[in-house]
């Protein structure tokens, strides 16, 4: 009897420590998936030479969430080609294009406002828009690295794994809005998922700071010129990644 009150007063305790954090700092590893060109070519040594090297761009990330306000960035020594290129035999040439890529993410609750710095290849953007959270909560569950989480999924198809128990309506890149932390995420792309989180992380005041440079432009124009760029490289269906048999 008593073994069984310890274990629920851990539980407690632990359920409480959810409920009041303030602050956090999450990391994330972000998986590219398999694009849908290469399924069609139908041969399993290249898709397996092209998921070796779509390995090699996934990239870890890091959230810093302080009342009401985040910063998401790529962690310094993460992957980060936007172009990469696999020899397969000696008469197929796979090449990996990602026109979109890396980037940091401020996102400020109180003021309802965003301000990403993204990238076209090399050039910078600085893009600052109200925040977004139109999102259609499911009752599908389950559980993310120990934590149990329910699922969300917005008009673009986006999923969104958020975990109740953690009151902060954060994510990555500009995920949020969700009555929980989001800790995975899974696009058409990619998926974003949580490894570690530290609670009541003491994160310094110039952890959570709006980036400053690149050319400003709207969202819309943004999207607009990477589409045209995708339409340049071959990249079809605007998923940002070509893969091309040569």
């Amino acid at each position: 009897m008593r073994k069984i009150i310890y274990i629920t007063m851990a539980n407690i305790l632990i359920s409480a420590s959810l409920l009041s954090a303030q602050s956090v700092k999450v990391v994330y590893q972000e998986k590219l998936k398999m694009p849908a060109n290469v399924h069609e070519l139908n041969n399993q040594a290249i898709a397996s030479a092209v998921e070796a090297q779509l390995s090699k761009m996934n990239k870890t990330m890091v959230l810093y969430y302080d009342k009401g306000k985040s910063f998401f960035e790529q962690l310094s020594g993460s992957s980060s080609q936007n172009n990469a290129q696999v020899d397969f035999q000696s008469n197929i040439n796979i090449k990996t294009t990602q026109v979109g890529s890396g980037g940091s993410y401020y996102k400020d609750q109180k003021k309802n406002e965003s301000v990403s710095q993204e990238y076209i290849m090399d050039k910078e953007f600085l893009i600052t828009e109200p925040l977004s959270s139109e999102w259609k909560l499911l009752s599908e569950e389950k559980k993310v690295v120990n934590y149990l989480c329910k699922k969300a999924v917005n008009e673009q198809g986006i999923i969104a794994w958020y975990c109740p128990d953690i009151p902060i309506n954060d994510g990555p890149y500009l995920y949020q809005g969700l009555p929980g932390l989001i800790l995975e995420v899974e696009t058409p792309i990619k998926t974003i998922t949580m490894q570690s989180i530290e609670l009541d992380a003491k994160i310094t005041n110039n952890k959570i700071l709006p980036p400053k440079t690149g050319r400003k432009v709207s969202r819309n124009e943004f999207s607009k010129m990477k589409e045209k760029k995708n339409q340049e490289l071959g990249v079809t269906g605007g998923k940002g990644i070509s893969v091309i048999k040569m």
